[in-house]
């Protein structure tokens, strides 16, 4: 696919304040781990990906409610320092929740959301103006926005609906042209059937289902029935896994858009990835060398 560079592009996706528990010792069922709270920093999936984006050089609008709260207005003001127009935003949210993030000595982490809402879906006046949609959404409502990209003939990536949604979601009623999505956030039928499942959801105007796989790398599967591995890319040093699928998501749109092939999309992200885990924060900082 071949977008306009830099591309505007439409993030849905959430804006969280990521509230850091820094552990002495990894989780296990029965333990009694001690931590000490780092406070709250910028995250969620918009803001994460947004961000990727940003830094590879587009031009990404955040389309999220947030709180009109000190804590609201401390977030707009990270994401607009990161790059991202917040001129679609809503200021109607109640209050900032916070999404708390247990980190341990080896950089992997736990996270707990506490009081969330639904998500947001904003009305589809929002890709006036867009190049592209990227879309990542819990409400399962979310999916007419993927319609109204389509009837617009805008490019639309998309993540897989959660599992607790995706199975009795309409056949069609989520028209991405790619999906992406990690294994461990798949419904059983779908991590075993991926390309089906999307297929299902997307109709005809599927292209490719990307699946991740931690350390193990990605996978993509397309509508004519190829497929395609990727291995992650090695790191010395992991220090924090926080956002390293958003990261991964991030430039595999960016290679996607500009017409890379999904080869090229696939490593693009896995080095967008690599950069995420040895980055200290949700977001990325820089870009791959």
């Amino acid at each position: 696919m071949v977008a306009p560079f830099p591309a505007r592009i439409a993030v849905v996706g959430s804006l969280n304040a990521d509230r850091v528990i820094r552990l002495d010792r990894p989780i296990v069922s029965g333990g009694r781990p001690r931590g000490v709270d780092e406070g709250p920093r910028i995250g969620g999936s918009g803001a994460n990906v947004g961000t990727a984006l940003a830094l590879a050089g587009h031009h990404p609008a955040l389309i999220t409610r947030v709180a009109h709260d000190a804590l609201g207005d401390r977030l707009v003001a990270d994401v607009t320092a990161c790059g991202l127009d917040v001129s679609r935003l809503d200021r109607n949210l109640d209050h900032s929740p916070e999404t708390m993030l247990l980190l341990d000595p080896e950089g992997e982490r736990t996270i707990l959301k506490i009081g969330h809402h639904l998500a947001w879906v904003p009305p589809e006046s929002v890709l006036d103006g867009m190049d592209a949609l990227f879309l990542n959404s819990r409400n399962p409502e979310a999916g007419r926005l993927l319609v109204a990209a389509a009837e617009r003939g805008l490019p639309a990536i998309a993540q897989i609906p959660p599992a607790e949604h995706e199975p009795t979601l309409p056949a069609g009623s989520w028209p991405a042209r790619v999906f992406v999505a990690s294994i461990d956030d798949l419904a059983p039928a779908a991590a075993a059937d991926p390309l089906g499942a999307a297929r299902r959801l997307a109709g005809d105007r599927l292209e490719w289902v990307v699946v991740t796989h931690g350390a193990e790398g990605s996978e993509a599967f397309a509508a004519d029935g190829r497929r395609i591995r990727c291995p992650a890319c090695k790191v010395d040093r992991v220090i924090d896994t926080t956002g390293a699928g958003d990261a991964f998501a991030g430039g595999l749109t960016d290679a996607w858009l500009r017409g890379l092939d999904m080869g090229q999309a696939l490593a693009r992200g896995s080095a967008f990835g690599a950069r995420a885990v040895q980055t200290e924060g949700s977001v990325l900082r820089s870009l791959p060398a």
